[in-house]
């Protein structure tokens, strides 16, 4: 775990404190604490943390003006945690902070200088100056650090006509305030669900039936009819089947937002499934779900070289985007022998509060 410190500050402060707890922001197990006089907001269902010098700085990142620059003096800073589960199901294979903004530059076709940042900031990291040519604002760069579970991206913008050494102490200060205190270090955060039966992610809901277990990752929630089947699939073993008579599920929010940095381009469930099949390499056969009166698809998983067998992917809405429910079920059994309880958990979804697929 990163340490707290009491550090220099750059612009109209002389000193930062970070032992103000009304200052931490936290997303998921991640707190950073803001340095005296700057504002920030944490958005867990965007999954980031943005910070700034001041208000008119913040607004740049909701700003219309995609290639507005902060005044001279200003500097707004973002932090995206990504943890491997969520580059491994993006067929992400990166093990260091410089191949993470390699494959970024890949993807965004983003130009600039790629450079090791370790002797700065005393922990894994890489630093990318972005070119101006990039269609991206002047005076970016992007850090990629890592913590226990992933990596973190953090993007940054500072004053127009201002050098990056005039901030380069604060930003070093900023992520090494960084602390991880996540669910997934305990020894055993499952709960039984005859002690609570609702789980929530971000704004969504789902009730789960009495005595099955839970676990709870960046971006998704885990649940299963018994201990033996979470473990299996919190794991991420494919190989190992689950019990007869047991069944694993996972829930993972795809909203609007995101999907274009996914380059997903699905208007309705079917579509993102067979988008989802051929990114993530897994064979199979996709219907549309008939069981449900809502928009819905199944993908029927071919098992065999890595993949689990007795395993379906499937897709349904909500107002803000997809929601992608993973299912394993025991071995030799049929799917048909979990219609009903799949049918009653995803028709169980809430957004903020509200049923999604009933009235």
């Amino acid at each position: 775990m990163l340490l707290l410190g009491v550090v220099p500050v750059f612009a109209d402060t002389d000193e930062a404190d970070f032992d103000d707890e009304d200052r931490v922001l936290s997303i998921e197990g991640l707190s950073i604490t803001l340095p005296e006089g700057w504002v920030g907001e944490a958005d867990e269902f965007f999954g980031e943390i943005a910070l700034a010098t001041s208000e008119e700085a913040l607004s740049i990142i909701d700003g219309e003006d995609l290639l507005a620059v902060p005044e001279s003096g200003e500097i707004v800073i973002q932090l995206f945690p990504l943890p491997f589960e969520f580059l491994t199901m993006m067929e992400a294979e990166v093990e260091t902070p410089a191949e993470l903004l390699s494959m970024f530059m890949e993807m965004d076709d983003i130009t600039g200088e790629l450079l090791d940042y370790e002797e700065t900031l005393g922990v894994a990291s890489a630093v990318l100056f972005v070119d101006e040519a990039s269609d991206i604002p002047p005076n970016a760069l992007v850090i990629a650090t890592e913590y226990p579970e992933g990596f973190v991206l953090w993007t940054i913008q500072y004053g127009e006509g201002d050098e990056f050494a005039d901030y380069e102490d604060i930003i070093a200060e900023v992520i090494l305030s960084l602390t991880y205190e996540g669910d997934m270090m305990a020894e055993d955060n499952d709960e039984v669900m005859e002690e609570r039966q609702t789980v929530t992610l971000e704004d969504l809901t789902v009730t789960l039936p009495d005595g099955w277990v839970f676990s709870e990752t960046f971006g998704e929630v885990y649940f299963a009819s018994a201990q033996e089947a979470l473990d299996i699939m919190e794991s991420g073993d494919t190989v190992t089947p689950l019990p007869s008579g047991e069944i694993s599920m996972s829930l993972l929010p795809l909203n609007y937002e995101l999907m274009p940095f996914l380059e997903i381009e699905a208007e309705e469930p079917l579509e993102l499934l067979v988008e989802f099949s051929e990114s993530a390499g897994l064979p199979g056969e996709i219907f549309s779900y008939d069981l449900v009166d809502f928009p819905a698809a199944i993908l029927f998983v071919d098992g065999g070289d890595g993949l689990p067998g007795n395993a379906v992917i499937m897709a349904t809405m909500y107002p803000d985007g997809f929601v992608l429910w993973a299912i394993q079920y025991g071995e030799d059994d049929d799917l048909a022998d979990y219609d009903e309880i799949i049918v009653e958990i995803i028709s169980s979804l809430e957004y903020l509060g509200e049923a999604v697929y009933t009235d």
